[in-house]
């Protein structure tokens, strides 16, 4: 019987707001032009399962500024860190087979494996890998995954993660994000199954679901004219983002790599709301969809969404919203944006897509239609709600970026540009250069070609480095270490505090190898 738990909780709310009146297509259609009108959006996707029925799935808009065609429910996006069930239900198949084991050492299956500390790096599970709960910072080691292409991989990810710092006494015992382990577990299930780990979630995932719009890898041909084309505000004006892939495997797909119709997700949606789906058993449902990494709540969750405890499970998200659990995760590439959540006990899905880089413009669509959906009542216009926090974040980015003073004359400081000019080495980064060019310092990664920029002095040993690429937002200032004889031996980063955490620059250090 489908949803065993839905039919008690009918029969309790029978009568009740949250059951009779959930938003016609008419409101759906309403609020999702409003939002791509006020937030400038040029394509979404929006699906709702029901009690079992699909009751809205819908394109809207276009795919794609440049070469506007319209928005289907074939047309692919980029569902980011959605991605992370699809590679934790993976291993969730090999475990139903008995290949692995949820609590077996990551070392079992990966001799190379090997995190900061020997200790954690035998007692690291499978678990560990998928609850963001390894002791590292926030968003560790992402510099080798983003800004696209990457020029590492994902041998490389896994065997620099022994240089990226972490904290024995926060291993299980602190949430911080990260993606570099779920790049591990696709590794993993290469290791066991033999196959890559696109082919596997593609071979044994999406084709048995029917789910022929949803890519794990590259994008075939004859798949291409589906894709929706990333966006993002550049300067004040809507531009199309650029970010190469390169010939080889996207290195970040076990994180956050899938490309996925609206119709494909609808089917994900509904698989993981049916009692009686085989793919994924109950037991490993359960067992994906319980607290293992306590997280902290938000003033919005707390005030708005009546949330009173938050979780991570594997590759999901866990929380109480309006008395009802919420399994849910969302998803942020550059250019694009996706929200899925699910409440079991209602057997209510919400997918939401977008292809432009704004998490206000999702959340006002995901809330509006949840609200009405759970506590059937709006209290609060949250396309509003989200455009205000949207104005005062763009604020106060502009006034801290108007305060670089970039006039500062090493001449005058007796500092001489030679001096930094060189090759600086990170022992998981690799290397960067500095030399000068048409009588600037320029700053250049040798694995991260994106990260290629001018370097601008504010103070001694202290510059503001200007991105060639000014779409990825990722401000940053370099400053230099001296030694007794006042030469300069290193170099470390300090990150602008509103920039997007994966752009993990302080926990770059670098030691300078060359004049």
């Amino acid at each position: 019987m489908r949803n065993k738990v839905f039919a008690l909780a009918a029969c309790l709310l029978l009568g009740s707001s949250a059951i009779a009146q959930p938003m016609s297509t008419e409101q759906i259609d309403q609020l999702v032009e409003k939002v791509r009108k006020q937030f400038d959006v040029p394509g979404a996707a929006v699906a709702i399962t029901y009690k079992g029925k699909l009751v809205h799935q819908k394109g809207y808009g276009v795919d794609d500024i440049r070469d506007p065609q319209p928005v289907s429910t074939q047309t692919m996006f980029k569902i980011a860190s959605d991605t992370k069930a699809f590679t934790t239900a993976a291993l969730a198949l090999l475990v139903q087979q008995g290949k692995v084991a949820w609590d077996a050492p990551v070392k079992e299956y990966l001799k190379d494996f090997q995190m900061y500390d020997p200790w954690v790096t035998e007692r690291f599970t499978l678990v560990d890998l998928l609850t963001h709960r390894s002791g590292m910072g926030l968003g560790a080691g992402d510099l080798m995954l983003w800004p696209e292409p990457s020029g590492f991989s994902r041998q490389e990810v896994v065997h620099n993660l022994r240089y990226l710092p972490g904290d024995t006494s926060l291993f299980r015992a602190d949430y911080a994000y990260d993606n570099l382990l779920y790049i591990v577990a696709g590794q993993v299930i290469e290791a066991v199954s033999g196959k890559s780990w696109e082919a596997f979630v593609e071979q044994e995932l999406m084709a048995p679901l029917g789910m022929q719009h949803c890519i794990a890898g590259h994008v075939p041909e004859h798949l291409k004219e589906f894709e929706a084309i990333p966006h993002k505000d550049v300067e004040g004006e809507l531009a199309v983002v650029i970010r190469e892939q390169g010939s080889g495997p996207l290195v970040s797909a076990p994180a956050g790599g899938i490309r996925c119709s609206l119709a494909d997700m609808t089917r994900w949606m509904q698989m993981w709301l049916d009692d009686e789906a085989e793919l994924i058993s109950a037991k490993q449902k359960s067992l994906m969809w319980s607290p293992y990494t306590i997280m902290g709540i938000g003033s919005t969750a707390r005030e708005y969404d009546r949330t009173h405890f938050a979780a991570y499970g594997l590759g999901w998200r866990l929380h109480d919203y309006h008395g009802y659990l919420r399994v849910h995760h969302t998803g942020a590439l550059a250019g694009m944006r996706a929200h899925l959540s699910l409440f079991p006990e209602l057997d209510l899905g919400v997918m939401v897509m977008l292809n432009k880089g704004s998490s206000n413009a999702r959340e006002a669509i995901m809330q509006t239609i949840t609200r009405a959906f759970v506590a059937g009542k709006q209290d609060i216009d949250w396309v509003d709600h989200y455009w205000q926090k949207q104005q005062a974040r763009a604020a106060r980015t502009q006034n801290k970026r108007a305060t670089i003073d970039a006039s500062f004359d090493l001449a005058s400081a007796n500092l001489h540009v030679d001096d930094y000019k060189g090759a600086y080495q990170d022992n998981w980064f690799g290397q960067v250069t500095i030399a000068s060019e048409q009588g600037r310092l320029r700053w250049r990664s040798s694995k991260m070609v994106k990260l290629t920029g001018t370097m601008l002095a504010v103070s001694p040993d202290r510059f503001y480095i200007d991105w060639d690429d000014n779409s990825m937002h990722a401000d940053v200032w370099a400053v230099f270490d001296r030694n007794e004889q006042g030469q300069i031996v290193g170099m470390k980063m300090e990150p602008f505090e509103d920039i997007d955490w994966s752009f993990d620059f302080q926990d770059l250090s670098f030691k300078k190898l060359t004049p």
